[in-house]
């Protein structure tokens, strides 16, 4: 199974799981798409490889994202 995710906190309200799993399913991929919950405290470089490992893509919430650029 291919592996993908959003990247954030507080992502209770987030519906990208249920739209690319649906996706995924209506068109019989073998893909999963999950919530990665991790503090702006506890992100860093370093954290991304580790959290990442065996996924395919992730997006990233702000203001990660300026943590990652």
């Amino acid at each position: 199974m291919i592996k993908y995710g959003v990247i954030g906190s507080h992502l209770e309200h987030s519906l990208a799981p249920e739209v690319h799993n649906t996706f995924f399913n209506i068109y019989s991929l073998d893909g999963d798409f999950e919530k990665v919950n991790i503090s702006l405290d506890e992100f860093n470089h370093s954290d991304i490889h580790d959290i990442l490992i065996g996924f395919k893509g992730a997006n990233v919430s702000y203001p990660y994202k300026v943590r990652v650029i």
